[in-house]
């Protein structure tokens, strides 16, 4: 049986904070560096000014190689997005929104771009991206329909698993020890000999007194 745990790999909601909208027709791309395995969570953090507005968003998830490869697709019902709140201690309301990914159990040192994608949405509707200009080296600059957005940055969140299973650890640990067992061997011989040295040692010692 074993159990998750999730690590925190990139954390870029840092104020000062800017707003970009999220507009009809709108493609916005944020590449990333994934430092961990079994990449598994974007947190996108929206803000929105209007109640009961719909649409619908697609994100995308890429591995960015020779060529760009879809893993992971989803979509966003802005409909169903929870009212605006204050996000932890920044002087900021907002949603973070998770977006949950099969692991991607190879992604340590792989670079990832994130894609939302909009169609027809609703004219009245406000909403758009938490956005900073805080360098970091896992992140490139936003781009937004094709444009990069120099020094501008996603303030987003991304998480990997990791996952321990009990049974195969000891598994493991059985196979190195059975690997292992001649060093261990000559190892215990070579301690019991040192037992043994200090204990003459100390007779030898009592003896002259």
């Amino acid at each position: 049986m074993g159990k998750a745990f999730f690590y925190k790999d990139i954390a870029h909601f840092k104020g000062p904070f800017s707003k970009a909208p999220i507009l009809k027709n709108q493609v916005i791309y944020q590449p990333f560096e994934a430092k961990c395995s079994n990449l598994n969570r974007i947190i996108l953090p929206f803000y929105t000014e209007e109640k009961n507005s719909s649409g619908i968003l697609t994100f995308n998830l890429y591995e960015s190689n020779k060529e760009q490869k879809l893993v992971f697709s989803t979509t966003i019902n802005i409909e169903n997005l929870p009212p605006p709140h204050r996000i932890g201690t920044h002087d900021v309301d907002g949603i973070l929104h998770y977006v949950w990914i099969p692991p991607q159990t190879d992604s340590r040192n792989k670079n990832y771009t994130w894609e939302l994608r909009t169609g027809n949405l609703d004219p009245e509707l406000k909403i758009g991206l938490y956005m900073n200009h805080r360098s970091n080296s896992q992140i490139q600059p936003v781009i937004i329909d094709g444009a990069v957005q120099n020094n501008s940055y996603v303030s987003f969140y991304s998480y990997c698993q990791f996952r321990f299973e009990w049974g195969n650890i000891l598994k493991g640990t059985w196979k190195r020890l059975k690997r292992e067992k001649l060093f261990l061997f000559l190892y215990s011989i070579l301690l019991s000999g040192i037992v043994v040295a200090i204990k003459l040692s100390k007779k030898r010692h009592a003896g002259l007194e």
